[in-house]
């Protein structure tokens, strides 16, 4: 996903997301990519935050003191 803070990456219905999300966020977006047709298993690399502050812009890719990664589902 160009200029998204999510890098998603596909391999024989594998999916891995990697970036920043919102944590209120987290398990929707998970629920919701783990229903896609064609999807056997999603890998969250996801770093969580409380609010907008701090999560880099598109494409920065670089934690920010305070960031905890997002636990898998």
């Amino acid at each position: 996903m160009k200029d998204s803070a999510v890098e998603v990456q596909v391999e024989q219905g594998r999916v891995c997301l990697r970036g920043h999300i919102l944590r209120p966020e987290l398990d929707r977006v998970l629920h919701e990519v783990s229903r896609m047709p064609g999807v056997a298993s999603v890998e969250s690399q996801l770093v969580t935050r409380e609010t907008a502050a701090g999560i880099p812009p598109p494409g920065a890719g670089t934690l920010e003191p305070g960031a905890a990664a997002a636990t898998m589902h």
